[in-house]
């Protein structure tokens, strides 16, 4: 039933036989005189199912009525795309996807914009199209549609759908969680407190007392149907304004008041009866002690990368390396040696016979394209990024080639440089692109020869592969998701140069999930320590709030330069100038510590 709405109106039948060749977009939801509330998803209908990887920000958008992006997801199963918008966690229900009251568009890019839409045979989308709807003001209805109207899901603390007893670490929130979204609006911090429950209560003693009032902050909430199984659709962090102590004459618990007005879209309450005529629920709890030493402290050791994510940085060449304990620079002699300068191909190119280019940088424009015969290796290499946003085609006879899954099956060891001589020494036609930063495949590769994409920083696959089956290799982390092809990961070896090759600054930069990972009350940042070694290059560390985009003037190099009460997001920035012995920079541990105010 919750998407039954969905459907109306969209029951359409196939396309007609004129239209059978033509790739459109037979209809979209809401219709353009009716208007939609701030957590309504939206729906494209296509005349066949798009390429999913088609599907980019640049060709599929949600515009405010200023033009700017509207926070959400899009999904696609076979001809249907729907839009997921991000739903408010403030009162005001100004932070979410959708602005109430206001128009906004949809654009989706077709026939002759670069980068539109095609299905997987490669047929583009016959034109461009824009719809406009509008979201209906706060006063004019409800501000939600309800897609489960018949009753909330319950609330659980401490403890997600599927999982064990709830327990509340010394030093941190505690946490309601909810398997619905919930009515922002409903939430106030009174309406909940901490009590404390005497195990002996002396003479006269109450068998309950308050301890501590909380403040409630709603820090998720998403579409239900968005959720994985033993996810929480909202979560609710309640920060004791007593800090909670670990007490052996008594326990704890939290009081939900019996006037509770938590609730989700339709207005009903997580908790149907009360449980005693003053609390609606009472959730009893056990507290687990936390060490001295890790109190007030954030510690980054890069024993594992828990804490890193994978987010491209814009300025960088790409991903810094982890290895186990520590982040540097990685310039495998496979990169080259630059010789080539930078290397762009805006507009159409051809390639005759084998080719060993050693590029500082390498790209491949949205309207440039590099053809070629299957005659030889194809060895690309970039000494920072390598980005190919337009196409690569070879094409040719290779049946009978050796591929570079059985060649590695009989050099497992070997590292990337070895796989390039062996293509070159035995005229091998393979297509090899290597970059000691990100590899960015944005746009399309057609080839009859294998295809390895190698990158000391991530391969960052985006856009389509149509390569022999089982013939997409790729060396080192990333990846991404390609219909119709399997990707094989080769474990092959950066082998590290003795001198600098660099002909350009080598840049790599990681970003950290917001630390630290819990809401605190009140506090302030204090030390910040930082162990590395620069070696040759250079060491920044620099701090940007928790949400918000990736900005080189956002950046600070002290979270006490950041508004009171922020949890940061920590950039650490290694680069590589050219000349000298290979000496890259070392980043071992990152150390932040606070205390309340």
């Amino acid at each position: 039933m919750r998407l039954l709405w969905l459907c109306l109106g969209l029951v359409a039948c196939g396309p007609t036989p004129e239209a059978a060749e033509r790739f459109f977009v037979e209809s979209f939801r809401p219709p353009a005189d009716q208007s939609i509330r701030l957590n309504e998803p939206l729906a494209l209908v296509f005349s066949e199912a798009p390429d999913p990887l088609s599907l980019t920000p640049a060709s599929l958008s949600v515009l405010d009525a200023q033009g700017q992006a509207v926070r959400g997801e899009w999904t696609v199963e076979g001809r249907w795309a729907r839009f997921w918008p991000a739903l408010p966690k403030g009162a005001e229900l100004e932070d979410g996807g959708y602005q109430p009251g206001e128009a906004h568009r949809v654009k989706v890019l077709g026939f002759p914009g670069i980068g539109g839409i095609r299905t997987r045979s490669g047929r583009f989308l016959d034109r461009t199209y824009r719809f406009p709807f509008r979201v209906q003001g706060l006063e004019e209805s409800e501000a939600f549609l309800d897609f489960s109207p018949f009753g909330c899901a319950p609330v659980t603390l401490e403890v997600l759908p599927g999982q064990g007893a709830g327990i509340v670490r010394e030093g941190d929130p505690l946490r309601l969680f909810c398997g619905e979204p919930l009515d922002p609006r409903s939430l106030h911090s009174e309406d909940f407190r901490i009590v404390r429950l005497p195990y002996a209560p002396g003479p006269g003693q109450p068998a309950q007392e308050l301890y501590s009032e909380v403040r409630a902050i709603l820090v998720r909430n998403a579409h239900e149907d968005r959720v994985s199984a033993n996810q929480a659709a909202a979560e609710i962090q309640l920060l004791p304004q007593t800090p909670l102590v670990l007490d052996s004459r008594a326990e704890y618990a939290l009081e939900v008041r019996a006037d509770v007005r938590l609730a989700d879209f339709s207005g009903h309450s997580p908790w149907p009866q009360a449980v005693s005529p003053s609390a609606r629920e009472l959730y009893r709890f056990r507290l687990q002690p936390l060490g001295a030493h890790d109190r007030n402290r954030v510690r980054l050791d890069f024993l594992d990368r828990s804490r890193l994510t994978s987010e491209r940085i814009p300025w960088a060449s790409g991903e810094v390396a982890w290895e186990v304990g520590r982040l540097t620079l990685w310039c495998p002699r496979s990169a080259g040696e630059g010789g080539d300068g930078d290397l762009i191909w805006p507009a159409p190119a051809e390639l005759i016979g084998p080719q060993d280019l050693h590029a500082t940088s390498a790209h491949i424009t949205s309207g440039g394209s590099l053809v070629g015969d299957s005659d030889g290796p194809w060895i690309l290499r970039s000494q920072t990024r390598w980005e190919l946003a337009g196409r690569l085609e070879r094409t040719g006879e290779t049946s009978t080639a050796l591929t570079p899954g059985e060649w590695y099956a009989a050099h497992r060891g070997a590292s990337v440089q070895d796989l390039i001589e062996a293509a070159q020494a035995q005229s091998l036609p393979w297509t090899v692109l290597v970059a000691a930063g990100d590899l960015l495949l944005e746009g399309e590769v057609r080839s009859d020869t294998p295809l390895v994409l190698v990158a000391a920083g991530r391969v960052r696959i985006t856009g389509s592969v149509f390569v022999p089956p089982g013939e997409l290799y790729v060396v080192g982390d990333g990846g991404g998701s390609v219909p119709g092809q399997s990707v094989q990961y080769l474990p092959l070896e950066f082998s590290t140069p003795g001198r600098n090759p660099l002909q350009t600054t080598l840049r790599g930069a990681l970003i950290t999930s917001v630390l630290p990972s819990w809401v605190l009350d009140r506090y302030e940042w204090e030390s910040l320590v930082v162990l590395d070694d620069p070696g040759r290059g250079q060491v920044q560390v620099s701090f940007l709030p928790a949400d918000g985009p990736i900005l080189r003037e956002r950046l600070v190099n002290h979270p006490r330069l950041l508004p009171p009460d922020s949890p940061v997001r920590i950039l650490v920035e290694l680069s590589m100038p050219p000349g000298g012995l290979w000496d890259p920079p070392v980043v071992d541990r990152i150390e932040l510590s606070w205390r309340g105010r």
